[in-house]
């Protein structure tokens, strides 16, 4: 019993962890840095393996059936000679973490993604 009580604290103060580091993340002035935390942060809670691929998955899988409305888009990939689909927030992230001129993306666009993000990784931490 001390040993599993041992272990649910651990994992409370490792939720407390993930909910101070979401705050402070959102704090983050310029947008395509809190952007990219926060998607390095969604990596750390959805993705065991840190590809982006379980990223897509759980959208797809698990938070967008869970949710009425504001669901996550897709996007076919812009890797070459590729053909799937990747949800709209690890498309914006690669776009900016690949410093991708070819689609230009507005503060505006990056704000709006943010915002979705935000409540993934909300629901996330809440689940």
């Amino acid at each position: 019993a001390q040993e599993s009580r041992g272990l649910g604290d651990v994992y409370k103060r490792q939720a407390d962890n993930y909910y101070m580091l979401f705050f402070n993340i959102m704090k983050i002035d310029n947008i395509v840095t809190r952007y990219l935390m926060q998607y390095e942060l969604l990596l750390n809670l959805v993705a065991p393996n840190h590809r982006q691929k379980d990223i897509t998955t759980y959208i797809r899988e698990v938070y967008n059936p869970s949710i009425a409305f504001n669901k996550i888009g897709f996007h076919a990939t812009r890797k070459k000679d590729k053909n799937y689909e990747e949800d709209d927030i690890t498309y914006h992230r690669n776009l900016l973490g690949h410093n991708d001129t070819s689609e230009e993306i507005s503060d505006k666009t990056i704000e709006m993604f943010s915002n979705k993000l935000a409540d993934v990784l909300l629901f996330a931490l809440n689940h």
